[in-house]
């Protein structure tokens, strides 16, 4: 009847995995991750998780950048230091959220080139 709440996963200290950074840090995607699972299993390896970031760089779901951060913010965790894992969570997350705008933008401007050769003339008429 009182059952046991259900743990909230957290990030503690020395309690994350790269994994679960690399996702805080929306560098990765959860299907990415799973496709990554998936493929570690295959392998038996006690580095478990450098195998798995590994396996999530060669497949090109992060880049180098993403895994340096993630291990740089996994130090912090472990240190303790709270308030600057969340500000290098939340600067990591407004990169990715500017690098999707730059793609937006030079996508635009790659259509743009595209259609305006092809698009008539605009002429104003009299009202």
């Amino acid at each position: 009847m009182f059952g046991r709440k259900k743990e909230k996963k957290s990030m503690e200290p020395g309690r994350a995995t790269l994994a679960s950074i690399l996702l805080s840090m929306k560098a990765i995607t959860p299907e990415q991750l799973e496709k990554a699972l998936a493929e570690r299993e295959e392998h038996d390896t006690s580095h478990a998780d450098m195998m798995l970031v590994s396996t999530l760089r060669a497949r090109g779901f992060c880049s180098p950048d993403d895994v340096s951060r993630a291990l740089k913010i996994q130090s912090k965790m472990i240190e303790g230091d709270r308030v600057s894992v969340a500000l290098d969570l939340m600067e990591a997350r407004m990169e990715r959220y500017r690098e999707g705008e730059e793609r937006i933008q030079q996508e635009v401007e790659r259509q743009r080139k595209i259609v305006l050769p092809f698009s008539p003339p605009v002429t104003a008429k009299a009202v």
